[in-house]
């Protein structure tokens, strides 16, 4: 009996790690913005600030949006590392030829 270790898709990995880091700077780009118009609607007049709420509230979606991916893509890398991780697989050997039969 021989124990080899074995992978399921390692170079996997690789792909959702990548997806992880665009996720994240998607996320940080979305975060950027929502400052960035938080601090601009403080800043503007009475009667420009109902457009620039609506422009904070679309920038709020975008960014929990940004954020949900980069959660589906973290998720997508832990469990694609989980099967990657290396597995002790038994295999049997056997030297001579024998017959199985199953009997209903």
């Amino acid at each position: 009996v021989a124990v080899p270790k074995y992978r399921y898709h390692p170079q996997s990995v690789a792909k959702a790690q990548e997806a992880v880091t665009a996720a994240e700077a998607a996320a940080k780009v979305a975060a950027d913005e929502l400052n960035q118009q938080t601090a601009a609607v403080a800043s503007l007049p009475a009667e420009k600030k109902s457009e620039g709420e609506q422009k904070l509230t679309e920038l709020t979606m975008k960014k929990q949006s940004a954020d949900m991916a980069l959660q589906a893509a973290s998720n997508l890398l832990k469990s694609v590392t989980e099967r990657a991780n290396p597995r002790d697989t038994a295999e049997i050997v056997i030297s001579e030829p024998i017959t199985i039969r199953v009997q209903p």
